[in-house]
């Protein structure tokens, strides 16, 4: 056809086009989803048969794989659009197997963990059932099993202040500042030299590659105080659930008060995005988890600990970019009855199956 025709269907060109396709796409696949799972009778099938057609999809799918490939910054504008209503009707499906408390809660969990699982399937092998029963058993269902616990409150201490008068430092504050700002793409690096008092030789003799590595080294300081903050709640814990709730309470809370995090997703969603889904989660989930898995060594082996991190690290990722009406992470008290109600339950488990 001729670029005229094609112009009269979809004025707005080559991204209406791509929305458009990835839409179909998106609805396609989550219809086939449902065909597999609708006549299966326990929220354990539906699962289990599910995350492993749809994790067959997508590795399969021709389209999502090449433009992944590719060029990824293509696809999430149109994919987050799409997956934002997706996720309301995941929920929809498990809902009817649920009991009638916390009903919303618990399916809208399920939605946001099993979403989060076919996208980034991580240490999990969806091939070896045996692998995918104890992902669904623990991590997604340890709750029908008991009843939730009661704990309190952690206390987040605060996290030090940078307190560096070096030139390295002040080209950094600079740049969390122009970040902070919703500037991540447009800042220059002569507004980062004349706000923190230098040269722009001077930049570029301290940061080899310029801009990019200005962006490198503030997120590198920023993730490390957050690390940080997170390791000294966890060390002074006293039993596994008590580690857990402290490390989740201090990364939701800093997060939450970060006025650089605030930025980033205030300007940045899709950049974001982009590096918590697909092969850049896989990534993510597996540096995130590393730093949390030696904390976690003083009550579960080598392997529990770093599948315990990944699940905690998934968890704080989907409740940061897409918050929940239910949970506010930056509240302590409720960030402690979400981890008795949806987690604690399935900790104990695993630290039970370990034991015996």
């Amino acid at each position: 056809m001729g670029r005229a025709t094609l112009y009269r269907h979809f004025p707005q060109g080559r991204r209406q086009l791509f929305d458009e396709l990835v839409t179909f796409e998106v609805d396609r696949f989550f219809r086939e989803l449902y065909a597999e799972v609708s006549e299966l009778t326990t929220i354990e099938d539906v699962l289990e048969r599910g995350l492993r057609h749809a994790h067959h999809a997508v590795s399969r799918h021709f389209l999502l794989q090449t433009v992944l490939r590719e060029d990824p910054s293509v696809l999430e504008p149109s994919l987050s659009v799409a997956m934002s209503s997706i996720e309301a009707q995941v929920a929809a499906v498990f809902a009817p197997f649920l009991p009638a408390a916390l009903r919303d809660e618990r399916a809208d969990f399920l939605a946001r963990m099993a979403l989060d699982y076919i996208s980034t399937s991580g240490r999990w092998d969806f091939d070896d059932p045996t692998q995918l029963r104890a992902l669904v058993r623990d991590e997604l269902l340890g709750w029908t099993s008991a009843k939730p616990r009661r704990y309190a409150p952690f206390v987040v201490p605060s996290v030090p202040r940078v307190r560096d008068p070096s030139v390295r430092a002040r080209v950094i504050d600079a740049t969390l500042d122009q970040i902070a700002r919703g500037r991540f793409s447009t800042f220059t690096v002569e507004e980062i030299a004349r706000a923190s008092g230098v040269s722009r030789a001077t930049i570029y003799r301290t940061f080899e590659g310029g801009r990019e590595s200005l962006v490198a080294s503030a997120t590198e300081r920023e993730a490390s105080r957050l690390f940080a903050a997170a390791a000294e709640s966890m060390a002074g814990a006293h039993t596994l659930q008590s580690c857990l709730l402290a490390g989740l309470t201090t990364v939701w809370h800093h997060v939450a008060h970060s006025d650089v995090a605030a930025g980033l997703l205030a300007s940045e969603p899709e950049l974001v995005r982009r590096s918590l889904s697909f092969e850049s989660a896989t990534r993510t989930y597996f540096v995130a988890s590393s730093f949390a898995q030696p904390l976690l060594g003083r009550w579960l082996d080598h392997n529990t600990a770093g599948r315990v991190a990944e699940w905690f690290c998934r968890i704080v990722v989907s409740y940061w970019v897409s918050p929940a009406s239910y949970l506010d992470v930056s509240d302590h008290a409720a960030v402690a009855t979400f981890y008795g109600r949806h987690l604690a339950p399935g900790v104990e488990r695993l630290a039970g199956d370990l034991a015996r």
